[in-house]
């Protein structure tokens, strides 16, 4: 059984951008580390198509909203930090942006997407002043299995399966109801710590809110201005869907504030945490109550992530961090173990099936709708209504209904990723 800390190290990690092309700029930083300050000749990437697709249309930290996998590689190779793990592009200067563009331009920046490869897989070559350093990322983010340099491995980690890194997932086999008792069990610097992830959050959503630049759709702010002009009610369901919006629309935009990632996910973090916090807000919690409640959400977030895999055909924010909101909410509101399973039940009911088009503006709709979703089914079981028949992907239990999920993510989305990439690909073009 996974202890308290050793879940939050491994499931909460700052990040400052989207994970996808950022874990590419951490795969390039570090394989850059190994040449020192030997001039770049090349960089040639490879990445899984879920990495390929995430990375897409994403704005880039430092780089003033420009998109793309490989912008992102040649300003890790340039000017990241890999020290600073999944803030590798926090020093970013606009020196560094005009490099890398140059070597783009330059035709010096390959990038190869690996039909059929899924999950986290990243393989980033250099090469300088007559050296050739790789690195490899496979299952997580930040996990790098390999460095070499010149043929000879500097550093080698164990490998996970890099469809979901199921081989080192600590959530296979565990009841739900024991992995929850877990949020009962937070010392006073576990509670510091996810309330930190909640400000960090926060902090990023009210940037969104206020119009900066960088802003993205502006989907939260728009909402905002909704209750401002009494267009829609003031009341904490359009607050949580304004301020889980906004922190998204920045984000998606390349926002350079960082954010507390849940899951692998900087969109699952914003919608498993800050909604709950928010809501928990609202009714008046203290710390120790809304850290508890939080932890739920991320617990449930990590526990349907686990069945469909880390980055999928499936928008995991809406399906996963969606059901971890529902659960972490219905405990706040005072729910038992069977309502919180109800809850769940009846989100993955409602919005399973919805695909991950790549990280984008759009995905501070689906946040939206995420967070949206969680609070009205947390009501509804709080009154024991929702999802309870065995008809299309529920299943007689919350776990089977996970488990259906699952398999329509693996089985019968197998080529969505592809479709996907070949429409992006075709709409890329036609600009």
């Amino acid at each position: 059984m996974i202890s308290v800390k050793q879940y939050l190290e491994r499931e909460l990690v700052p990040s400052l951008g989207c994970t996808e092309p950022v874990a590419v700029a951490l795969a390039a930083a570090r394989a850059r580390k190994e040449l020192g300050d030997k001039k770049i000749d090349r960089i040639d990437i490879e990445l899984s198509d879920s990495i390929y697709k995430n990375g897409m249309g994403v704005g880039i930290p430092g780089a003033n909203g420009m998109t793309g996998n490989d912008l992102a590689a040649a300003l890790g190779a340039i000017g990241g930090d890999s020290d600073l793990d999944m803030q590798v592009l926090r020093d970013i200067t606009e020196d560094d942006v005009k490099a890398a563009l140059k070597l783009m331009q330059d035709g010096k920046v390959s990038l190869a997407c690996m039909e059929g490869m899924h999950g986290v897989y990243i393989h980033v070559v250099i090469e300088a002043g007559g050296s050739v350093a790789e690195c490899r990322i496979e299952g997580e983010h930040n996990n790098i299995t390999s460095v070499s340099l010149d043929g000879d491995e500097v550093k080698k980690a164990p490998k996970v399966n890099g469809e979901a890194g199921q081989e080192d997932d600590p959530f296979i086999g565990i009841r739900f109801e024991e992995l929850l008792k877990l949020a009962e069990e937070l010392e006073s610097d576990d509670i510091g710590l996810i309330m930190d992830g909640v400000l960090m959050n926060r902090r990023i959503a009210e940037y969104g809110l206020e119009r900066k630049p960088l802003s993205g759709l502006g989907v939260g702010a728009v909402f905002n201005d909704f209750i401002k002009e009494s267009r829609l009610n003031e009341d904490v369901l359009f607050k949580i869907r304004a301020y889980c919006s906004a922190g998204s629309d920045a984000r998606m935009a390349g926002c350079t504030l960082p954010v507390m990632t849940v899951a692998g996910s900087g969109n699952q973090g914003i919608t498993s945490m800050l909604s709950v916090a928010l809501l928990a807000e609202a009714l008046g919690k203290n710390i120790e109550d809304t850290a508890k409640a939080v932890m739920v959400s991320m617990l449930t977030t990590s526990y349907v992530r686990s069945a469909i895999g880390r980055v999928t055909p499936m928008c995991g924010c809406v399906v996963g961090a969606g059901a971890g909101a529902a659960a972490g909410m219905t405990y706040l509101m005072g729910g038992d173990i069977s309502q919180i399973k109800l809850a769940m039940q009846t989100i993955l009911a409602n919005l399973a099936g919805i695909v991950c088009d790549g990280a984008k503006g759009t995905c501070a709709l689906r946040v939206g709708t995420a967070v949206t979703e969680a609070y009205l089914s947390a009501l509804m079981a709080g009154y024991s209504t929702g999802s309870k028949n065995i008809e299309g992907i529920s299943g007689p239990t919350m776990e089977r209904t996970a488990q259906n999920v699952s398999m329509l993510n693996k089985e019968g989305m197998k080529l969505v990723d592809k479709v996907l990439i070949d429409i992006m690909e075709e709409s890329k073009q036609r600009r």
